[in-house]
């Protein structure tokens, strides 16, 4: 924006705040008179947005086409690791299978001759674990994070639960709904102009 266009806009701020600064909403002339101003007050912010506006939608849409741009080189790079990793994770899951029944042999085989040879201690050899695979350019590690999914809306504890903000909002607006257990429902005073 240039400075003059700004400096001109905020004069013509300053100067409808200074001659209004004293109105009171006592009669009825007055409220009509609250109603103009209100109206020349809506209109000068329209008319500044509208100026912002001259300045930053060639700013977004330039924005949004270098976004577009180089999401479309990222993207088939992201689904191509999306499958190298659900590939990744696959074989890891078969292997710690594998090496857990392994482990579970020597511990059958260490405890057999333990019992065969009449020793109560058993020291059992540790088959090791594929947390951690190096590369020659990285290191990849598995971790192990909790998740959920839903199961049974029915038996999800109420903490867990949250109330639909917007479906309220549109039912008792727009829905003529006047009554839902457990919520207050009032009707709220707001100016509007033309």
């Amino acid at each position: 924006m240039e400075k003059n266009d700004l400096t001109i806009i905020k004069q013509e701020v300053e100067t409808l705040l200074y001659e209004n600064q004293a109105v009171e909403i006592k009669t009825s002339e007055d409220y009509s008179k609250g109603g103009d101003i209100r109206k020349i007050v809506k209109m000068k912010i329209k008319k500044i947005e509208d100026k912002r506006k001259e300045y930053t939608q060639p700013l977004d849409e330039s924005k949004r086409r270098i976004m577009a741009d180089f999401q479309a080189l990222t993207a088939p790079l992201e689904d191509f690791v999306g499958r190298l990793e659900s590939n990744m994770l696959t074989w890891h899951r078969e292997e710690q299978k594998r090496l857990d029944a392994e482990q579970k042999k020597i511990e059958a085989k260490a405890m057999k001759e333990a019992k065969k040879e009449g020793i109560s201690e058993v020291r059992v050899p540790i088959v090791n674990n594929i947390q951690t695979q190096r590369g020659e350019v990285a290191t990849t590690t598995v971790r192990k994070i909790w998740s959920w999914k839903l199961a049974d809306i029915n038996k999800v504890p109420r903490e867990f639960l949250a109330v639909d903000a917007a479906k309220i909002g549109n039912a008792v607006r727009h829905g003529g709904i006047r009554q839902i257990d457990g919520i207050e429902i009032y009707q709220e005073e707001s100016l509007s102009g033309r």
